[in-house]
């Protein structure tokens, strides 16, 4: 994705509007996640209990190492862009690659899936566990479409943008390959905003006793990089709906992100 975005020439506007756009969207996905699970508490009854933690300080994941990650996968795309920009040999590389490069990722994904003993029938027999990761992306996108005036993006546009729900790897190649990759360094940019900010917000509403807003916020990294954040911020038996609510909202990527950008 670095690469070709390297072979576009952007300049130093379109730069800073593809930063601007990461970040005010990335903020506004989760503003609209935790305001729409506010609302499904309040429907609910404010059943939002205090989950006794059990928490383990030694087994503590450090932020700083989640946050070093994210700046390394960063610099991968930056260094793609001037590899783009300067290697002659840059123009040689088909733009396919990262389509194949997708199509083993999910490939590997699907096995963690299915090596995690998730019984999908069973978990979409439980009301709680469907809701979850519905109201989530229900924010995520609303939250998208309501900042998209500000950057003159159409609802499909700003749907699609939104509709990665934290998985960047994901999100930014997809819409690349739908024929924008401008707008995929965005999204690129809009989800690792989303899983950064998660990662300090999801202790604090944990020790606040809002357990599903902690996961809400973790988006489809909720099964994965921030699971070890709300088991032990939240407790462990928050654990399984957890993962049900990230690997939900990781199915619904590959399906929403081309649907949404069809009405771009």
């Amino acid at each position: 994705m670095g690469i070709r975005i390297g072979r576009l020439g952007m300049n130093i506007r379109e730069v800073q509007t593809i930063g601007l756009l990461g970040l005010v969207f990335g903020i506004a996905t989760i503003f609209g996640t935790v305001l729409f699970l506010i609302i499904l508490n309040g429907l609910s009854g404010g059943n939002e209990s205090k989950h006794k933690r059990g928490r383990s300080e030694s087994r503590r994941p450090s932020p700083k190492r989640f946050l070093w990650e994210s700046l390394g996968l960063f610099s991968f795309v930056i260094v793609g862009i001037v590899a783009g920009m300067v290697l002659p040999f840059a123009s040689l590389i088909p733009n396919e690659a990262g389509t194949w490069t997708l199509y083993c990722l999910l490939f590997f994904i699907g096995m963690q899936m299915m090596q995690s003993d998730m019984k999908f029938v069973s978990l979409l027999r439980d009301r709680r566990m469907l809701l979850l990761p519905l109201v989530t992306a229900s924010g995520s996108i609303c939250g998208g479409i309501v900042v998209s005036p500000l950057f003159h993006l159409s609802v499909g546009e700003a749907a699609a943008l939104s509709a990665g729900f934290g998985w960047y790897s994901l999100s930014g190649v997809l819409i690349s390959d739908l024929g924008n990759p401008l707008l995929g360094s965005a999204a690129f940019l809009v989800n690792l905003v989303r899983e950064s900010l998660a990662l300090f917000m999801i202790p604090l509403l944990g020790g606040l006793g809002l357990p599903h807003l902690a996961i809400g916020v973790g988006g489809a990294t909720s099964m994965d990089v921030t699971l070890p954040l709300v088991e032990t911020s939240c407790g462990a038996g928050y654990v399984p709906l957890s993962i049900a609510h990230g690997a939900l909202l990781s199915l619904l990527v590959p399906f929403l992100v081309p649907f949404f950008w069809g009405f771009a």
